[in-house]
């Protein structure tokens, strides 16, 4: 299978740069602007079934000042750089892109592979309880008043009978 890979990133940098503005009395201020930062990589990949190509490439290098400092000490003029210190930190990170290609013959096998990677990847009760985890939260059949819902706590039991509780802000119905 061939895979033809394009992917951007893009980072807003609020007030990193700045452009001249003349005033009206003639002098000129700094005007803070925001800028973006984009990388982007494309590419074509040649890979198997089932079987996971990584594709790296976007490096990033961003430089960060902050200033530490002793409270209150630290601000003092002149000798409050006696209890601060600037910290130059370089950081770079490297986007890598894990790629895993499954080929899907027909539209079943699509769908049994998508509810496969849902049950992986969720929490939700429907995906290990499957319909019995919606009764709680569905009109009940045996009690069909105009579509009125029974609320359950999570023992099973009927809200307004003993021992359960109606979940707060719901409203119990009869």
């Amino acid at each position: 299978m061939t895979l033809s890979i394009t992917q951007d990133s893009s980072t807003a940098l609020i007030g990193s740069a700045t452009i001249p503005v003349s005033t009206a009395g003639g002098g000129i201020q700094a005007f803070a602007i925001d800028t973006v930062s984009t990388a982007n990589v494309q590419g074509t990949v040649v890979a198997k079934d089932k079987l996971t190509v990584a594709v790296g490439g976007l490096i990033r290098t961003s430089t960060n000042k902050d200033v530490q400092k002793v409270p209150f000490l630290g601000d003092i003029p002149v000798i409050g750089r006696l209890f601060r210190r600037e910290v130059q930190a370089v950081e770079k990170t490297e986007r890598v892109l894990l790629i895993t290609p499954y080929i899907l013959m027909t539209p079943a096998e699509g769908e049994e592979t998508t509810r496969e990677r849902m049950r992986d990847l969720s929490r939700h009760p429907y995906h290990t309880e499957g319909d019995a985890a919606l009764e709680k939260y569905l009109p009940s059949a045996s009690d069909p008043e105009d579509g009125a819902v029974s609320l359950k706590d999570d023992r099973g039991a009927e809200a307004g009978s003993e021992g359960a509780s109606i979940p707060q802000g719901a409203e119990e119905t009869r």
